[in-house]
């Protein structure tokens, strides 16, 4: 009887344990509050909207991206490090770039909204 009862006692502790592991809530990343320095620019939020068009990017086309622009590498160069024809380098970089750049707009985009919003939120007198 009492190794019945340790049991059931021992089942439901592992049941309450389990169910606590999948209750708890994932850990978020925490997010980088924008320092703004003496210029007036967030870097913080630059390099985290760099991090993150750069996330949209396939892995071929980071790497490409950063044999050219960072190791500033040529074409064939790149193409002779990644094993690949030249062409298909050109065609990843110029990829990259250009979802880098239409990235870049959306940006733009949205901070002049968000500017304009602000700015005739400030305009409208209190009734």
């Amino acid at each position: 009887m009492v190794k019945t009862a340790q049991h059931k006692e021992s089942v439901a502790t592992r049941a309450n344990a389990q169910s606590v592991r999948t209750v708890r809530a994932r850990k978020r990343p925490s997010m980088k509050h924008a320092v703004v320095d003496a210029s007036g620019s967030s870097m913080d939020v630059k390099d985290e909207f760099l991090s993150r068009v750069l996330d949209l990017l396939s892995h071929h086309e980071r790497m490409a991206l950063r044999l050219r622009h960072r190791d500033g590498l040529e074409p064939n160069a790149v193409a002779a490090r990644m094993h690949l024809p030249e062409t298909i380098v050109c065609d990843l970089i110029d990829t990259a770039e250009r979802t880098i750049r239409a990235a870049q707009r959306l940006f733009i985009e949205a901070m002049a909204e968000a500017v304009n919003a602000g700015a005739s939120s400030r305009s409208v007198p209190f009734a």
